[in-house]
């Protein structure tokens, strides 16, 4: 029995220290040559263009372009870059019913595979309008597309394929957000295409402008893959857009933590774990007694079912692990076990 506990001990704290796993970040920081005109994303090393006859040429802006092409200045809005030198510039779609697209194509180092869970952060702003400036729409369904194969645009039409996620609010804002995309892999993914995908008459798009504008510019900078480490089947994608005010998460000094639950979908003591808050630096884990992790989460409100992906657990007792930060901004780090009861 020394024997078993000491190898559990062992796994227990190898596997306690997974983390996520960064797959690529486009941060648009490596290039062959300056931008010296729009138009120019092939100066940028990891970006790609869908468009089969460069009638759809997304911008490569850099602090150090010139006058039409540097930051922060450009000649659609005013920009400084969230990170680095360099950004991305896109014109998802003109004014309503033209049907006109540029979109963000982004070859993958690296296959995204069946099954594995990943999180796609996206930073975004249209940036500050100048009197002269011929951007200022905003439109809903930007979409974010994976597939095996670059994706094929005649000229500007729209790509028709339908997107894995789509943000179905309008997006506009003057500053950085960031959008989140936290998923289940369903088929192996090459690429990542980031715009509006097909027709307009399905699409809001609203002049936040002049008089002028007549086109929704969208830059982009520091976009990112990762690979997490939970067992989750995100089969229905969580997906933020970074315009709603995030709740602060609360501290806590401590937690009661129950040794047992009974997810029966009887309405009590279904879930282990599962505030009606958020709480800063969560970090839940959930181990069998091989010490396999079965679950993690990272967010408070979404506690353990008894389940790992889909598959209904037996009833036995598992091990868990539980660290958030403290009203004295101290992590704190708790342990122990739960029996589960069917």
């Amino acid at each position: 029995m020394r024997f078993l506990i000491s190898i559990f001990i062992i796994i227990f704290f190898c596997l306690s220290g997974l983390k996520a796993q960064v797959i690529q970040k486009f941060d648009f920081e490596n290039y062959y040559h300056i931008p010296t005109a729009l138009g120019q994303w092939y100066n940028v090393q990891g970006v790609d263009n869908p468009s089969n006859n460069g009638m759809a040429d997304p911008d490569y802006f850099h602090v150090l372009g010139n006058v039409a092409c540097n930051l922060p200045e450009t000649p659609y809005a005013i920009v400084p870059p969230l990170n680095g030198q360099g950004v991305m510039g896109v014109s998802v779609v003109s004014t309503h019913m033209a049907n006109s697209r540029e979109y963000l194509c982004l070859p993958l180092p690296y296959s995204l595979q069946e099954g594995n869970n990943y999180k796609i952060t996206i930073p975004w702003t249209n940036g500050v309008k100048t009197p002269v400036s011929v951007a200022g729409l905003s439109v809903s369904e930007l979409g974010v597309m994976l597939s095996e194969e670059k994706p094929h645009q005649n000229g500007r039409s729209p790509i028709i394929n339908t997107p894995q996620f789509v943000f179905t609010e309008e997006l506009y804002a003057e500053g950085w957000r960031t959008a989140n995309i936290i998923f289940t892999c369903r088929e192996s993914s090459n690429f990542m295409t980031i715009g509006l995908f097909g027709y307009d008459d399905n699409k809001a798009i609203t002049n936040r402008g002049n008089a002028n504008s007549n086109v929704a510019y969208y830059f982009f900078d520091a976009i990112q893959i990762e690979r997490l480490a939970d067992t989750i089947d995100y089969t229905t994608p969580i997906l933020h857009t970074g315009i709603a005010e995030v709740i602060p998460a609360e501290k806590v000094d401590a937690l009661f933590v129950p040794n047992s639950f009974t997810p029966n979908n009887d309405g009590t003591n279904d879930v282990f774990l599962e505030m009606d808050h958020e709480i800063e630096g969560w970090d839940l884990k959930i181990f069998n007694r091989w010490g396999q992790l079965v679950f993690e989460s990272n967010t408070a409100v979404q506690g353990w079912t008894g389940t790992e992906i889909e598959k209904i657990l037996e009833a036995e007792a598992f091990f868990w692990t539980l660290s958030f930060i403290n009203t004295q901004n101290i992590p704190v780090h708790q342990q122990g076990s739960v029996h589960l009861i069917r």
